[in-house]
């Protein structure tokens, strides 16, 4: 689970100074049913209140979806978004995605080395995306609230250029996750993963400004921790 800054949405005036709303945003929902049970109890329990669903997952299914969604019926208790997933062991919703492993996506490590060397076709990109978002539409019956990656896939080279093309087209309203941190850059130094994440963050959030008009800078979030 990721406790996320809104970056300046969600603000609230307290004192004379503003408080930012911090979300606590657990991935995965779909991935299998304990995980779904937990992340709905933690919902109910005001622990939580995000969570992001992978609709290529075993256990994603239009009941688990309701269940999930009912509990925002009497009043709103959690965003959820469409958790994008393009990594092994789970398998494209769209029947012309390339490269494939044993019909499945490839690992994380072959993913994100095609995606870094622009080896990756653009229009499949584009459609498998859209099939995600269109199984979260269809399961959910609206556009999910924010977008985010599995693995962080989604900060990648083409694969975000290909995710914001199609979510400006399909889900304008939907805020999109970075995950580049506000600290020191010396502590920066000591987390190669969390540079790294940092330097893919950075590209993001300026590919998102450039399509300002349809998804606001002011919409990417802040992983700013990590929740056991």
């Amino acid at each position: 689970m990721d406790a996320e800054n809104t970056d300046g949405l969600d603000t609230v005036a307290i004192g004379g100074s503003q408080r930012r709303r911090i979300w606590l945003c657990a991935d995965d929902f779909g991935i299998s049913p304990a995980v779904n049970t937990a992340i709905r109890d933690l919902v109910v329990r005001r622990r939580l209140n995000a969570t992001s669903a992978m609709v290529v997952a075993p256990s994603f299914q239009r009941a688990e979806a309701s269940a999930l969604d009912a509990l925002n019926a009497a009043a709103p208790r959690v965003a959820i978004g469409l958790h994008l997933t393009l990594t092994a062991p789970f398998r494209p919703l769209s029947k012309s995605f390339q490269p494939l492993r044993e019909g499945a996506f490839p690992p994380l490590a072959a993913m994100a080395g095609r995606a870094l060397m622009h080896q990756l076709e653009p229009d499949a990109l584009a459609a498998e995306i859209t099939r995600q978002l269109e199984s979260f539409i269809d399961s959910f019956g609206r556009a999910p609230d924010f977008v985010d990656g599995h693995h962080h896939i989604h900060l990648f080279p083409q694969i975000s250029d290909a995710l914001l093309a199609v979510v400006a087209r399909t889900a304008p309203d939907a805020w999109l996750r970075q995950c580049g941190r506000v600290v020191p850059f010396a502590q920066r130094l000591a987390d190669r993963k969390g540079l790294v994440l940092d330097v893919l963050s950075y590209r993001f959030r300026s590919r998102t400004g450039a399509l300002s008009c349809v998804i606001p800078a002011s919409s990417t979030q802040n992983c700013s921790a990590s929740i056991p």
